[in-house]
């Protein structure tokens, strides 16, 4: 039987999401777990998130043994998992279903705030110097991102895809709370892609790069800045199906 599961985390306390052979991953804690539980089959993820970026929403799938159901799988694997890690919902599904492959589109969020920065809340939103940043410009560049392009100007160096043409399908900014939340939609992402947006769009906020810049960048004539905002403010939202 196929399971899709649906995690959070906190991305500071791991090396990425992916298993690692050195080091402590969300996949490598979560099939851990399975073990203590006698499942020996290994979660797939339908993204990989890197190291600090968190999940409100990842989801996963596993193939259970025999004497195993959805229903039975929540509890157990609950208390053997640890923290930083949390499943919120199992389900079953076909077992054709695969997490990543049939996914329709992904939703990151990303928070900054302008206020002092403060020790329990590092961990989880960008903090930056509200004395120049004009978020009206983050709300009139983010739709620059919108459609469908070629994004070699903003993934990370190194990245072995075998297309950047990515479809962003919706990207906004907006306030809430207090903080300021920028939200990506797209069938999909190239690596760091999300953090370079969003440090271009910082520097426009705080004017270090002008709108007509970004166009630029985007359309491929110039690269202007290759600067990643940090992790920590980055969240996996959602996965839709």
């Amino acid at each position: 039987m196929r399971v899709k599961l649906t995690i959070a985390y906190d991305g500071t306390l791991f090396f990425g999401s992916q298993e690692q052979s050195d080091r402590k991953s969300v996949a490598g804690e979560l099939n851990l777990a399975l073990r203590k539980i006698n499942i020996h089959n290994k979660v797939i993820m339908s993204s990989r998130t890197d190291r600090g970026v968190h999940a409100t929403g990842q989801t996963l799938h596993l193939d259970l043994p025999d004497n195993w159901r959805a229903e039975k799988l929540l509890y157990p694997l609950k208390r053997a998992l640890p923290n930083g890690i949390s499943l919120l919902k199992v389900d079953s599904v076909s077992n054709d279903f695969h997490s990543r492959f049939h996914a329709k589109d992904r939703t990151y969020r990303y928070v900054i705030s302008t206020a002092n920065p403060n020790p329990f809340q590092e961990r989880f939103i960008t903090f930056i110097d509200g004395g120049k940043f004009e978020f009206s410009k983050i709300e009139r560049g983010i739709e620059l991102f919108i459609g469908r392009h070629n994004f070699k100007n903003f993934r990370k160096v190194g990245s072995n895809n075998r297309s950047d043409v990515r479809e962003i399908f919706e990207a906004k900014a907006y306030k809430w709370r207090g903080v300021y939340i920028l939200k990506f939609r797209a069938n999909s992402f190239l690596r760091s892609q999300i953090r370079m947006i969003v440090g271009t769009l910082i520097a426009v906020a705080n004017n270090q790069l002008t709108i007509d810049e970004v166009r630029e960048q985007l359309t491929g004539e110039r690269i202007y800045t290759t600067r990643l905002a940090p992790p920590n403010g980055l969240y996996l939202a959602k996965v839709s199906y």
